[in-house]
């Protein structure tokens, strides 16, 4: 009599479902957090900003992954393919890579795609579209966390041309205000 061959969930997909849940966990109550059902092409997750309660049309993209060792936490790096670095050129909305270890948690890296393809990458190997891989190496401040959030917010708001401010479910600034115009800073402080 033959064994049954049962499908086999493999480990890296295990890590990569806990990657999900640490990064999902990182966003307070201001974030939508959206999962994207059908075939994962690098882009796990997709993230808009509320603003006491109300939608601000301010997207992210999240592509995640996960690892279960430590995070060299002096270089920290992923191996990413250099197709999956041109399919985040294609994208007007900003994609965010977050490298996450399973075993410790509050190692999370990001790092805006696009923004490091064009300011890092071109510069450090303008050959790396022949490439079959690319070493994506993240700043060690950036750490998914709110007070390193503003950093992110700051370059989002410059690129975009929008003003971003985080606040809490009453509306209370959670961050400083990125990029506000004056009429913007009259009304925030003229309810």
């Amino acid at each position: 009599m033959s064994e049954i061959k049962l499908p086999h969930r493999i480990l890296q997909h295990e890590i990569d479902s806990e990657a999900c849940k640490i990064v999902s966990s990182k966003f307070n109550r201001n974030w939508e957090i959206r999962d994207l059902t059908g075939r994962d092409f690098g882009i796990d997750k997709m993230v808009e900003r509320f603003e006491n309660g109300y939608v601000t049309s301010e997207f992210l993209l999240l592509q995640i992954k996960g690892t279960e060792k430590e995070i060299d936490t002096n270089n920290p790096r992923f191996s990413l393919k250099t197709k999956e670095l041109q399919y985040a050129e294609m994208f007007t909305t900003p994609l965010i890579l977050v490298y996450v270890s399973i075993t410790n948690p509050q190692q999370c890296y990001y790092v805006w795609l696009q923004q490091y393809i064009r300011v890092r990458l071109q510069f450090d190997n303008p050959t790396w579209r022949k490439q079959e891989t690319n070493t994506i190496y993240f700043p060690k401040e950036n750490i998914l966390d709110l007070e390193k959030w503003e950093k992110l917010q700051e370059s989002l708001a410059l690129s975009t041309r929008l003003a971003i401010i985080l606040v809490d479910y009453k509306g209370r600034p959670v961050t400083k205000h990125s990029q506000v115009q004056p009429f913007c800073q009259l009304v925030r402080h003229s309810p």
